[in-house]
Formats: structure tokens, C-alpha cells, sequence
């Protein structure tokens, strides 16, 4: 089912468990729920997993068993993701575990297989291969392709793109040590695409892109002012949008008084033709556009600070302001939904009639919704 205006209450606000970091998946209508850094025994070891069938849910998460535990002896939390049936465990002593059975694919538990990795560290599976970067912090040091069953490296690429978070499948992009914006295929083990982003970076060299991503055949690059459209295939820009050139953009920073660096786009979300940009900080916005027009602006919203949104399939566009959790209609901006009760969260995430809002010091809100929105604003609905 397409996202639905939620009720107006969270159906769950489930407790956090002694003082864990949280981090949390939502699959369909089961949340997957990853605690580190415990240090109550009554709850197991220091980290552990529990999946949360929402529909049945009643409210109490200590209720429900752990699925998975693991004492982690290295500091920092840990935070979780599900690509190819695996939940992958990236941050401190990463690991891979299969969706189905529950069973360790991958375990550093044991120690590193190489005494050169930083023991908090990001993992990516892909095809049944695991690949292991070296450091957060030092891209340049390369990643490694780890044999899980023979517990060995087998292969070091020279691979220097910082990891921001999960990469999807056979692509890794984002921003090289070089400062250019590069994609890394997988398969081909090379580089199939690299973009110089001198000119947005208003002569700061340290500066990083915001954010990019890989969405069917074309990467998405917010860099500085600019977001940025480019075929994969052939490594070609297809479009370049200075979106602090727009009239309402201009007038809001004058409003706000934020200089050019201050009013760039923090957080970027794709979905279809629709890309949102958010600025997660005083002067807080959220920008729509849709590529496949030749005006790509569709809306500006600047009524809140820290603003989050996330674009979803459908007419919706979720959000939190200053941690207040509503949605717009896509097409025209217009607050649909929105509730003050008060989440202190910014991550959000969508799955079969769940709306869920998490952090990791451990807030975490589930709000359900009963049947898709269906916009009156629908282009063919006109």
C-alpha cells in the first residue's frame, strides 16, 4: 500500500532499555531493532536485536526475546541496515547476519583479519561478498573483499570513496580523497564515472558533498548550492540546479539572514523524478523538485527549523521540523498532517502503513495509517 495520513498518535512509543544507543530497520510491517552499549545484565550482553511484529505489537519491547546478542567489546555504537536477506552491522565490531535463519555471516567477535582496520569500521554485501573498509576517516587506505567462510581477506581495491552511509548493490559513489565525486562499480572493480566539484565548493577545498545517491540509471549529487543530475551509463551531466538562485530561496535567506554556505541543503531524498532538499538547522527547509520539468521547482516550505523530509512512492512527503513529526502533499506543499506531541527524532522510515520515527539516543515513535492519500492535486487526477 502507497504512504496514508497517519493517526495523530504514535501507536508505540516504545521505552528505551537502559540507556542503549538505538538503531532501527523497518521492513514491511516488522521493526528490527538493534540496541548497543548496554550494561544491564537482566537484559542479555551489550548488544542485541529485537524484531518487532508492529501489527501485533503491544506496546512493551522488553517483552519481546532477543533474536540475536553479542558482547561488544569495542566503544561507539552501532548502527543497522538490511541489503541482499542480510542485516548488516556497521560501527562498532561489525557483522553480518542472515535475515532468515539468524545465523552470523561475517563476525569480527573474534578480532580483525587485519590489524591495519580500525575495529569500528562500516561493512557492504553484495553478491555473496563482503567488503570491509579500513577506516571511517581514511577513505584513501582502500577496502578489503572478505571470504566469510574461510575467514581471510582475498582481494584489496583501491577504493577511496568516503562511506555516508549504506550503499545499495553493485554501485558505491560519493565523494573520493581526491575531493571529486566518483561512482565504483563492483563488478567491473573501477571507477565508471568521476566529476570534479571544484567550482561548488565557494573556494573552501575541505568542503564535502552534502549527499549523493545512485537511484535506477542516474546519480543525484548535492554539492555546495547545486544539486546535480548524471547518467551513469556514460558519466555525463545531465542537469545542473542552483536552487539558491530561486526567487523563494533568495528571499528566505535574506528573511533568515543566512549567507550562501549557511542556506545549503543538508539532506537530500529521491524518489521517481522528485528530489527533496532539507537544511537541518536554524532557517530550516524543504525544497521539492521535480527533474522531469523544465521549472523543476514544485514547492518551498521554511515555516520550521531542522527540517528532515524523506520522499516516499505516492503523493506524500514525510517530515519532521524541529523534531514535530507531518506531511505534505507532493504536488503543492500543503501540511496534510502533522501532530504535537513531540517526537525528538530525525531519521524516518516507511514501510507497509508504518510511519516510523527513531534517534539513537533511543526515541523511538510508530504511527500507522489506515488507507492510501490520494492527492486531489494528482497531475491526472486534474
Amino acid at each position: 500500500m502507497l504512504p496514508g495520513i497517519p493517526a495523530k498518535k504514535s501507536r508505540y512509543q516504545p521505552k528505551n532499555i537502559s540507556r542503549c544507543a538505538v538503531s532501527t530497520y523497518l521492513l514491511g510491517a516488522e521493526l528490527y531493532v538493534l540496541y548497543s552499549g548496554n550494561e544491564d545484565p537482566a537484559f542479555g550482553q551489550s548488544s542485541f536485536l529485537k524484531r518487532v511484529d508492529l501489527n501485533k505489537f503491544n506496546g512493551d519491547i522488553r517483552e519481546l526475546p532477543n533474536i540475536y546478542s553479542r558482547e561488544v567489546n569495542v566503544a561507539g555504537s552501532r548502527q543497522l541496515h538490511i541489503d541482499d536477506d542480510a542485516l548488516i552491522i556497521c560501527g562498532a565490531q561489525p557483522e553480518i547476519i542472515n535475515l532468515n535463519e539468524l545465523t552470523s555471516l561475517y563476525s569480527e567477535a573474534e578480532g580483525c583479519l587485519s590489524i591495519e582496520w580500525n575495529t569500528y569500521g562500516w561493512l557492504h554485501y553484495w553478491n555473496g561478498k563482503i567488503y570491509r573498509g579500513y577506516d571511517y576517516h581514511a577513505p584513501e587506505r582502500g577496502v578489503s573483499i572478505v571470504d566469510a567462510e574461510a575467514k581471510r581477506i582475498v582481494q584489496h581495491l583501491d577504493l577511496d570513496i568516503r562511506y555516508a552511509g549504506p550503499w545499495r548493490g553493485e554501485l558505491m559513489c560519493g565523494q573520493r580523497a581526491n575531493g571529486n565525486f566518483a561512482i565504483y562499480s563492483l563488478l567491473e572493480q573501477r571507477y565508471i564515472c568521476e566529476l570534479s566539484l571544484e567550482c561548488y565548493r565557494f573556494d573552501n577545498s575541505e568542503r564535502r558533498i552534502a549527499a549523493s545517491i545512485c537511484v535506477d540509471d542516474r546519480a543525484y549529487v548535492l554539492a555546495g548550492d547545486t544539486l546535480l543530475l548524471i547518467d551513469i551509463a556514460s558519466g555525463r551531466l545531465l542537469r545542473e540546479v542552483k536552487y539558491l538562485q530561486l526567487a523563494a530561496l533568495k528571499n528566505h535567506m535574506q528573511a533568515e539572514r543566512l549567507s550562501l554556505e549557511q542556506a545549503c541543503a543538508s539532506r537530500m531524498s529521491v524518489c521517481g523524478s522528485g528530489v527533496v532538499l532539507a537544511l537541518y538547522s536554524v532557517g530550516g527547509y524543504a525544497l521539492y523538485l521535480d527533474l522531469s520539468r523544465d521549472d523543476s521547482m514544485v514547492w518551498f516550505w521554511s515555516e520550521g527549523r531542522k527540517v528532515t523530509a524523506l520522499n516516499t512512492p505516492g503523493d506524500l512527503v514525510y517530515g519532521l521540523s524541529d523534531s514535530t513529526p507531518m506531511a505534505w502533499d507532493k504536488y503543492t506543499g500543503e501540511i496534510v498532517w502533522e501532530t504535537n506531541q513531540p517526537t525528538a527524532t530525525k531519521i524516518i522510515q516507511i514501510g507497509d502503513q508504518w510511519l516510523v520515527l527513531s534517534q539513537f539516543t533511543g526515541y523511538l515513535h510508530c504511527y500507522h495509517w489506515k488507507k492510501t492519500y490520494i492527492s486531489p492535486h494528482r497531475p491526472n487526477a486534474l
